[in-house]
Parts: structure tokens; sequence; C-alpha cells
């Protein structure tokens, strides 16, 4: 695993400002920007900064990578950065699979996996490639849904993707969270939406920051998904469809994107 220092902004650490509360009614001031927010000192310090009167966390080298997090719900300190940006790890949008016939002896026939079925389709998501995208963006009995895998707390679980008429496509941030009352206090991944660019927290099944903040993640039915080996998939479905390994990946340069008053259901 990378560990390494993200610092965005030079200057002495003395210049370090604390995050103001989420709560906070008004704007962050222009007179803060563009001071560095400290979290701990570490492998897990994440870099916040203030501009245009809000707070900013670290997703890459263009501004417009950053995560706008002035109102958020989470808390700076328990962050963890690895220093990928948001684009470093590849949450598949066009997910490619191979027969799971051809491919068990690969993955070996005791991997455990997720499976995702309808009825035109069973298809199998080995947790070991899972951990490398950690979100896969598919389909399943006519509605957009997302894979998800956290190795870290071993969160595995297929959540629907529709919200307010619209469908979003969810990626990875590149940082984790953890509190020690939730998830027996794990790190869970952040992750968020190309859509609206708010951050979500798995462990808790919500939005934590931007237009979709405090909305649930919405939990696909469990008839449609489970987690299984993939001899027990093959064993009921000889059909069945593996996730293949190491996609090639570009992530893209833009994405369209909902304003708050896209939402109609907030």
């Amino acid at each position: 695993m990378r560990y390494f220092l993200l610092c965005l902004l030079p200057g002495s650490l003395a210049a370090c400002q604390p995050l103001p509360s989420p709560d906070k009614a008004e704007p962050f001031p222009d007179s803060l920007s563009p001071h560095l927010l400290c979290g701990p000192m570490g492998a897990n310090e994440a870099s916040v900064f203030f501009r245009d009167g809000g707070a900013f966390l670290y997703g890459g080298r263009r501004f417009e990578d950053h995560f706008n997090i002035s109102y958020w719900s989470l808390e700076v300190a328990q962050l963890t950065s690895y220093g990928y940006d948001r684009e470093t790890i590849p949450a598949l949008t066009t997910p490619q699979y191979d027969k799971l016939a051809d491919r068990i002896s690969a993955f070996g026939a005791d991997q455990p996996c997720l499976v995702l079925r309808d009825e035109a389709a069973t298809k199998a998501f080995p947790l070991s490639l899972m951990a490398y995208h950690e979100v896969i963006n598919e389909t399943a009995a006519g509605l957009p849904v997302m894979v998800a895998y956290c190795h870290l707390a071993d969160l595995a679980k297929v959540y629907r993707r529709d919200y307010c008429g619209h469908t979003l496509t969810f990626a990875v941030s590149g940082y984790t969270y953890a509190d020690p009352q939730i998830w027996e206090g794990k790190n869970g991944f952040v992750i968020w939406d190309r859509d609206t660019e708010s951050l979500w927290w798995p462990l808790i099944s919500k939005a934590v920051s931007g237009a979709m903040q405090h909305q649930n993640l919405l939990e696909m039915p469990r008839q449609h998904w489970e987690r299984s080996t993939l001899a027990a998939v093959l064993a009921d479905n000889p059909e069945a469809l593996v996730l293949r390994a190491r996609q090639d990946w570009t992530p893209p340069s833009s994405w369209p994107r909902l304003a708050a008053e896209d939402l109609t259901c907030r």
C-alpha cells in the first residue's frame, strides 16, 4: 500500500486552521483561504483547504478534481489518505465479463465472490478483483446498480443507483474513514458519485457531502444478490459469467453535472 503525505499548499504548519463545524450556517470566510486545514500528522493526514468561500478535500491535480466538503458531516481527523487521487482506483462503468466455466481455475473454485442475478444473466464478482476495482457500475433487473466491496471493513453489497429520476455513477475517492462507534471502528472506503460529486460513506449507508448529503444508499433487494463462492455459482448456473480480470480503464476527463435544483426528490 502506498502511503505518503499529501500537501497541496506550501508553508508552515503554523498556518493550519481547524475545520469549521459542518452545521455552520454561513459560508466559510474567504479570509481563511488558502490555509491548509490539518488532520493528524503522518500517513493519514488529509489535505483540506479553503477557497472561494468553501472547504475542499484534495482529489487530484486539478482544482475541479477536489471535493467540496463545506458542510459535510464527517471529521477530517478521522480520514485516512493513501496518497491516491479520485481516479486512481479503477471503478468500472462498462464492465466486461468472461464465462465462469472458462476462468474458474484461474481464480480458484473456493474464491469468495459477490453474485448478481436477474432473468438475463448470473454474474460473479470475485472479491480478489473487487479489492482492485472496489466499485462496479452495472444494471440488474432493469435497474442501475453498484456492486461495492471494501476489503478493510469486509463490506460487500449491491446498491441501487437511481435517485430523483436520475442514474448516478459511482467511483472511489481515495480516502477511508473510521469512527470508533461505527462498524467496530473499522476503516471503510469513502466513495463519490460523478453526477453531483457528493461523497458517500457506505459504513453508515449515507451521503456525507454535496447535493446528495443525508440521502441513503439504497440496498438492492437480496433476491438479486448474495455472497458466495465461484464453485457454488457455477454449480447453480453453468452459463454464469465472471468479471474479467484487470480491465483497461481510462477515467473520463469530465462528466455531466447535476445541480441541487435538478434533484426534485430533495
